[in-house]
């Protein structure tokens, strides 16, 4: 059984949304984009009015 790994990171929100742009997008590795997909809600849930527009490249088009 692999043990947990943990992982800090530092980031601002302009670093968050290239990331989740990135990371959460449809053709995105499963595991990173459930990750992002974690980062972003910890975002919406802290910074809601500054984070509403974070979203994969493929989701991007359905909320402008």
């Amino acid at each position: 059984m692999p043990l947990p790994v943990k992982v800090y990171a530092k980031m601002n929100l302009r670093e968050i949304y290239h990331f989740v742009r990135l990371r959460s997008d449809a053709h995105a590795q499963w595991e990173i984009r459930e990750i992002s997909d974690a980062i972003a809600g910890i975002a919406r849930k802290n910074a809601p009015n500054a984070a509403r527009m974070l979203c994969g490249k493929s989701e991007f088009k359905q909320i402008s």
